[in-house]
C-alpha cells in the first residue's frame, strides 16, 4: 500500500527543493551528534542550504541525542540547553522586523 508513496518521495531531491525555498523564509534546523539515526555529516549539505537565509538559524548538539537529551540517565536533562537557547534565537530573528 506504500510503495506508490515511498516511489514518490524518492524522486524528490531535498536540496533541490531546499534551494527553492525563498530566502527570506526564516528556517530553524538542529543536527545530534549522539546516536542520532539523522547523523549531521550526511545532512550538512542540506543543513547548509537551510541555514543560508538572513532569518535562518542551524545548530549542531554535540552532547544531545536524537529526541535532543542530554545524558544517558533517566535522570538526564529533558531538553539540551544549546536546542532551548538556538530555538530562543530563531525565534527572536524570524519575528524580528529587521533582517
Amino acid at each position: 500500500a506504500n510503495l506508490k508513496f515511498l516511489q514518490t518521495q524518492d524522486l524528490l531531491d531535498p536540496q533541490k527543493l531546499a534551494s527553492a525555498l525563498p530566502v527570506a523564509l526564516p528556517v530553524f534546523t538542529a543536527c545530534a551528534l549522539r546516536t542520532s539515526p539523522f547523523p549531521c555529516r550526511p545532512s550538512g549539505a542540506l543543513r547548509k542550504i537551510l541555514g543560508t537565509g538572513p532569518k535562518r538559524v542551524s545548530i549542531t548538539l554535540p552532547d544531545a541525542d536524537h529526541v535532543f537529551r542530554v545524558g544517558t540517565s533517566t535522570a538526564s536533562a529533558p531538553t539540551s540547553p544549546e536546542l532551548i537557547s538556538g530555538l530562543q534565537s530563531f525565534v527572536k530573528t524570524a519575528f524580528s522586523s529587521a533582517a
